[in-house]
């Protein structure tokens, strides 16, 4: 008998389609996190979206523009990656560490 009683990882996620692509089972991922109250960027608990406070409008939201404009949140739980899995959508719900951006 070892230390601790651990079942072996796996990244299987039996709630989820496994013929979804990448980015639908990341939007599913999202979704759910928001639906249970919680930041996607970075889990801290969301504020009461009927105060409309949203991401677009924190001070901690940035944007990158090449070909296109990506909007990143300096706080998430990723940094500062060029992956889609830390992009932040500007009309999500504003968490907890929101705070107004300068005019």
């Amino acid at each position: 008998m070892s230390l601790f009683d651990v079942e072996p990882w796996t990244d299987e996620r039996p709630d989820l389609d496994p013929t979804l692509s990448a980015g639908q089972r990341l939007t599913h991922r999202n979704q759910a996190m928001l639906e249970a109250g919680r930041h996607p960027a970075n889990g801290r608990a969301l504020l009461d979206p009927e105060w409309g406070f949203t991401c677009g409008g924190c001070d901690h939201h940035a944007t990158y523009r090449q070909s296109r404009v990506w909007h990143k949140c300096e706080l998430h739980r990723l940094g500062q990656s060029r992956s889609a899995g830390s992009d932040i959508r500007v009309s999500w719900p504003a968490c907890e560490l929101y705070r107004e951006s300068a005019p």
